[in-house]
């Protein structure tokens, strides 16, 4: 686990992460969502074993690692966190 959190600060270093990555998402309760957002967080950390760069966003990250996300809740969107964890941010009107 360290060898991935090393990973994201280094894709943090040299730009990996988008400068507008959120320190921390919006908080939920729902059972099924907090599985999604662990489950796309262990993908995240996956990928990043062989992208080590990092991604800027999450559209580059699903796209990179061929996954298939569920939808996340109405009215936000998934985002890769300064931590390099799966968050939820509000989504942009």
């Amino acid at each position: 686990m360290m060898l991935v959190l090393a990973g994201c600060h280094k894709a943090a270093q040299q730009g990996g992460l988008p400068g507008e990555a959120p320190e921390h998402g919006i908080v939920t309760t729902d059972p099924e969502v907090v599985t999604n957002l662990g489950n796309l967080t262990m993908e995240l950390h996956g990928a990043l074993h062989h992208h080590s760069q990092g991604f800027s966003n999450f559209d580059e990250f699903v796209s990179y690692a061929q996954v298939q996300p569920p939808p996340p809740p109405s009215g936000t969107k998934y985002a890769i966190s300064k931590t390099c964890q799966i968050v939820l941010v509000q989504a942009k009107k």
